[in-house]
């Protein structure tokens, strides 16, 4: 039995570690916060940095550049805007992906006509941490091509995925190029059939090997998600439609540490005639492990892209019902069973997430975009805890007039 002074020294030790765990390891901020342009802004992409600032890469309206341009935006920790870079000429440049490289530099892509041999190509651009150009190319033909993903493979060399008009046997087909660390096209590839191919996401195996998805028409009356698999030269091994899963797209994918792929996108649901979110795992030789259709009020969702937050997955696009569209996101274990999902409503009637991180105590940043209340699309920049939750009002700050 403890008495007296023994029972006070007791629980000052037991209560001890909890006091300094709360003074090491103080709650991470959340924030929501869009940032107001005279123009249309929206965000696509995000990546940190070691001091926990962000990248965020999107594109905009007709500022300062003719068309649109792309623009890269560095934001603290606290959410605060530190500064903004554009890169474009006289037509519309957009941008849809953001990657850091192994020199510690920055990869943004997505798509030109300022400089393209036909209406669009692939434009790639690398600058320094601070926003400097260090080069520009763009790959195309005489029609369209539109750039989507782009990876750094374990040699330095880069990986695109798009679609491309000018080139294969459709209307559209995938195309995956290839290329060295200065932006040098080392090979390139189409995949398709005699319909309508698009390839939005790319991911690269430890052992080099390539997995794209993306979506067609030619297989069905319906669209489907399609899974490419080929070597590191861009060598087709296989590709699978999975029509039992009811997934029209894939937006994003990535290699899991459990083995295999998973893929984010859109579910066509006939009976509700709605879409859902869908995640489909499947493993390294194409067979479908499990799907999944997130719901969120009988609305339609749609996922853009997904991460893997230690052993969970966490997936975000949007939720449009009851006359709105908000930004959403889930988040699921391991066998795609849901450990929670968010909506974060946009300030008025329109938000969409792109893309998302895990940060420090298992929170996330969430970009994505919403209408301001002058009826332009806003950056938008949300920080969660770890069970997603955020402020529900929305800070605005004005970035430029």
């Amino acid at each position: 039995m403890y008495t007296g002074s023994r029972l006070l020294v007791f629980v000052m030790l037991s209560v001890l570690p909890v006091m300094l765990y709360s003074v090491q390891c103080p709650l991470a901020p959340t924030w929501n916060k869009s940032f107001v342009s005279s123009e249309d802004q929206n965000a696509h992409a995000v990546v940190s940095t070691p001091d926990e600032s962000f990248f965020v890469l999107g594109s905009t309206g007709v500022l300062a550049n003719g068309e649109g341009d792309v623009v890269l935006w560095k934001i603290d920790d606290q959410g605060n805007f530190l500064w903004q870079r554009l890169f474009g000429g006289s037509g519309q440049d957009l941008g849809f992906d953001l990657r850091q490289t192994s020199d510690h530099n920055l990869l943004l892509f997505g798509k030109t006509d300022s400089w393209s041999e036909g209406d669009d190509d692939l434009y790639l651009i690398k600058v320094t941490p601070d926003g400097n150009l260090l080069w520009a190319q763009t790959y195309g033909g005489g029609r369209d091509e539109i750039g989507f993903g782009v990876r750094e493979t374990s040699d330095g060399n880069l990986i695109l995925v798009g679609s491309s008009e000018s080139y294969g046997d459709g209307s559209s087909d995938v195309l995956l190029l290839s290329t060295t660390p200065d932006g040098s096209e080392l090979w390139s590839h189409t995949y398709g059939w005699y319909g309508t191919e698009v390839g939005y996401g790319v991911a690269v195996a430890d052992d080099g090997n390539l997995f794209v998805t993306g979506s067609t028409d030619s297989l069905d009356t319906q669209t489907q998600l399609f899974v490419l698999k080929t070597d590191a030269q861009g060598g087709e091994q296989w590709i699978f439609t999975y029509p039992e899963t009811e997934c029209v797209v894939g937006k994003d994918i990535i290699t899991v540490k459990e083995g295999g792929v998973l893929i984010a996108g859109g579910a066509y649901e006939s009976m509700s005639d709605t879409y859902d979110l869908c995640l489909v795992r499947i493993d390294e030789y194409g067979n479908l492990l499990w799907y999944r259709s997130v719901d969120f009020e009988g609305g339609d969702e749609i996922g853009y892209a997904v991460k893997q937050m230690r052993s969970e997955y966490v997936s975000i696009g949007y939720s449009a019902s009851r006359g709105s569209q908000r930004m959403f996101v889930v988040k699921v274990d391991v066998n795609g069973h849901d450990v929670w999902k968010r909506v974060y409503p946009a300030s008025y009637a329109y938000g969409v997430g792109y893309d998302l991180i895990p940060v420090r105590h298992q929170g996330l940043v969430l970009v994505g975009s919403m209408t301001g209340s002058g009826g332009d699309r806003d950056m938008w920049l949300v920080r969660t805890d770890q069970d997603g939750s955020a402020p529900l009002n929305t800070d605005d700050e004005v970035v430029s007039e």
